[in-house]
């Protein structure tokens, strides 16, 4: 079964591709329209992206990869995400990790 896009996410990129100057600048909202229909972001859905913004899909690769905000395999229903940057290790960061880990 090839994936496809609601009539409501068609809708929804439609109106997205109304605001950019090309195809390809609308290729992170697409995907989070993808990632929202089909809850993450499989190779299957990669590869819909890429023909329906006319884009190679190794650039969809590249950016559904990148980006930590795209989920590219299944999640469960709840996603616990702690920021590991220099600002947030400074605050405490690693224990609360270590809290999350020991608890769950």
């Amino acid at each position: 079964m090839a994936l496809k896009f609601s009539e409501a996410a068609l809708k929804k990129v439609d109106e997205i591709l109304t605001r950019y100057p090309n195809k390809a600048s609308a290729l992170m909202p697409v995907l989070y329209i993808a990632q929202d229909e089909f809850g993450f972001l499989s190779d299957e859905a990669k590869m819909y992206v890429a023909d329906l913004l006319d884009l190679p899909p190794a650039k969809v690769y590249c950016v559904a990869t990148f980006y930590s905000m795209y989920k590219n395999e299944p999640t469960g229903r709840h996603l616990i995400q702690i920021c590991t940057n220099l600002s947030c290790s400074l605050l405490g960061a690693e224990h609360l990790r270590d809290y999350m880990c020991n608890k769950l």
